[in-house]
């Protein structure tokens, strides 16, 4: 009777604990730590870094741990088109309860302000796009600068007016936010690799899996390491994992 023939214990868990490794904890701290830093950029670069910080970090989708800049935006741009729509509720009441001629005058001022904000920040809404932010930007500083020729109308004329300062001061606010995340993600196209460069990637682990299998997992978790803090952008960054773990014969 023949013996069985003896079958060495699988080692591919142990092959593939560096890329257990990464995904366990490289990408999630990532994710947080990316967060934590793109918030104080952001704000950093905004003429009031407190008031920046207390808004997004209120914000459930700025504020969360996988918030990118375009998250930021989006939640500047909805939170200044609810700062305008309360400030023209504010307006008319105003103009129903003026009792002189000067204030009247400088409340019409203000809502015909207000009524070109709104269009500015509905035109950015209906133009929004996390990836290109540069009509919006255009669109948002638009807003601002109008809303200022109400502010500078009534700042500092009395405590009737005092909540309309400080609506049409945090819209303006809101507005500035927009500017540092559209720097931001500038920036950040002009570091990403191309196309032809994220293929070179792949062929190049591809290549070096003619190794023994764990030299090949620990050369997918360096290279893959390097593809997602100087390279690939996150939604490209699987499909080049998984074409790696196939020419490993991982999957």
């Amino acid at each position: 009777m023949a013996m069985a023939r003896y079958q060495p214990p699988s080692t591919s868990f142990i092959h593939l604990w560096p890329l257990i490794l990464f995904i366990a904890i490289i990408i999630p701290s990532k994710g947080v730590l990316n967060s934590t830093e793109l918030l104080k950029q952001v704000c950093n670069q905004t003429s009031n870094n407190a008031f920046c910080v207390t808004t997004l970090t209120a914000d459930p989708n700025a504020g969360g741990p996988h918030a990118l800049a375009g998250d930021l935006a989006n939640a500047a741009l909805r939170l200044a088109q609810t700062k305008a729509t309360h400030a023209k509720s504010l307006i008319a009441l105003l103009l129903q309860n003026a009792t002189n001629s000067l204030d009247r005058n400088s409340l019409q001022i203000c809502q015909s302000s207000n009524n070109k904000a709104l269009s500015q920040l509905s035109s950015a809404n209906n133009d929004f796009n996390p990836d290109s932010l540069d009509s919006v930007v255009e669109l948002m500083n638009g807003a601002a600068d109008i809303t200022k020729a109400c502010l500078n109308e009534i700042q500092g004329r009395g405590d009737h007016f005092s909540l309309l300062a400080t609506v049409n001061a945090d819209l303006i606010k809101l507005c500035e936010i927009c500017i540092p995340c559209h720097n931001l993600i500038s920036a950040s196209k002009d570091s990403k690799g191309s196309a032809p460069e994220n293929t070179k990637l792949v062929i190049a682990i591809s290549l070096t899996c003619g190794l023994k299998r764990a030299a090949c997992a620990a050369a997918i978790a360096s290279k893959l390491v390097a593809a997602w803090f100087f390279l690939e952008p996150r939604k490209s960054l699987g499909w080049d994992f998984m074409a790696v773990l196939r020419s490993c014969k991982f999957s």
